[in-house]
């Protein structure tokens, strides 16, 4: 299921606070969040749905980088 078609998730997020603090990071779920902030919200929201989140590396997960 894709999760921001979850309305109990969606709506978790719109209420949370994420800051644009430009702090990549790499997460579990294979996703890069484009702060430190906005991880946190979405590993908040998932909590209740029983899905673990943890920060893999700093920066971008390499299947979100470009290469030429």
């Amino acid at each position: 299921m894709e999760r921001m078609k979850d309305p109990k998730l969606k709506n978790c997020l719109d209420k949370c606070p994420a800051y644009l603090d430009l702090n990549p990071q790499c997460a579990s779920d294979g996703k890069t969040y484009p702060s430190t902030s906005s991880f946190h919200c979405m590993q908040k929201c998932l909590k209740p749905h029983g899905e673990e989140l943890t920060i893999v590396s700093r920066g971008y997960c390499e299947n979100d980088i470009i290469r030429s």
